[in-house]
């Protein structure tokens, strides 16, 4: 398993009126979350495609799920394992409608490799991918952008990445990771990007990372690791069952291997986030022209840009990736 490198897919319906209710009555408020973020666009089937057709060297894909799954998902796939909840989370955190509840105990996920590629279910492959994109001699593949992090009012999420800084600097001293690890900080790989970690070089600690929301290559190791630094933090934060100023979020595990050493410098321009909404006309080109070897596609657009762009967003996918594969029953 040493050389084997997995995917793992987590993905929630939100169209499941059990799976809605359940999580209703346990927030005591219905339509807790933002309906952006469980709204259905239709198009996991060519996350499989891209995976089937661009990167045939995965040894397992593990998708993640509470229990209900696509109607066209080839379940008897020798390459596809279904994994529920209970199957890896430990059942005083469940149930769970906290994604960093489920992401900060994948590394429970029964016979997963140690080297394993993280894909939200808006992310895709649209051209061929190697090992070496993820992985090179057991390192991960990697960004280091440094950015001040803000927790505002209102807004979980920067509180989050606010928490994962404080423990990055309460293990970490800036100055040994800059000495020990020069090349890696500041590596040309990033482009002009190199030039904002230059830019905070005189300030003693860690303000924040910037992450590029594409695939992530992880080390279950690094997991295990954490856990047993942190396993106060990383249990409070579990018990949420909804998103919280309290959690942190798989990013934390990015850094911790980026500042330890183990991640190879990669360029930035391997992949490009959007946001629907924002980046309309710009994804639709993109897909088409498959101008990146991965994406990922954010859902921002009102209901009104939703009901337009979900067919544009199909049809460009669909003219790169128009045959089934073989996940797709």
């Amino acid at each position: 398993m040493a050389d084997d490198i997995d995917i793992v897919i987590a993905w929630v319906d939100g169209n499941d009126q059990v799976w809605r209710a359940e999580k209703n009555r346990f927030s005591g408020v219905a339509n807790i979350d933002d309906t952006k973020r469980f709204r259905d666009w239709e198009n996991l089937q060519f996350l499989f495609r891209g995976i089937e057709k661009c990167a045939p060297w995965v040894r397992y894909i593990h998708f993640v799920t509470v229990g209900h799954m696509p109607m066209w998902l080839n379940t008897q796939h020798p390459k596809l394992r279904i994994v529920n909840h209970e199957e890896f989370i430990p059942s005083k955190y469940l149930p769970t409608f906290n994604s960093n509840t489920i992401d900060m105990n994948f590394h429970r996920i029964p016979g997963l490799s140690e080297q394993f590629v993280y894909f939200n279910d808006d992310m895709f492959l649209l051209r061929n991918v190697k090992e070496s994109d993820f992985f090179i001699k057991g390192k991960p593949r990697g960004h280091i952008f440094e950015m001040p992090t803000i927790p505002l009012y209102g807004d979980v999420f920067p509180h989050i990445l606010f928490n994962n800084v404080e423990i990055i600097n309460r293990h970490f001293s800036k100055r040994e990771v800059i000495r020990q690890h020069f090349w890696k900080y500041y590596s040309p790989r990033y482009g002009k990007t190199a030039l904002r970690n230059l830019q905070y070089l005189r300030i003693r600690k860690f303000l924040g990372f910037q992450n590029l929301h594409l695939p992530s290559a992880l080390l279950k190791s690094t997991y295990q690791t954490l856990w047993e630094r942190e396993e106060r933090i990383l249990t409070e934060a579990c018990a949420n069952r909804f998103r919280s100023k309290s959690d942190v979020n798989q990013y934390l595990i990015q850094e911790w291997q980026w500042l330890s050493g183990e991640v190879v410098p990669q360029s930035s321009r391997i992949g490009k986030y959007y946001d629907i909404g924002k980046d309309s006309e710009k994804v639709i080109g993109d897909i088409e022209k498959r101008k990146y070897k991965m994406v990922c596609i954010n859902d921002t657009c009102s209901d009104e840009e939703y009901v337009v762009m979900k067919p544009r967003v199909l049809a460009a996918f669909n003219s790169i990736l128009p045959s089934k594969s073989m996940y797709e029953v």
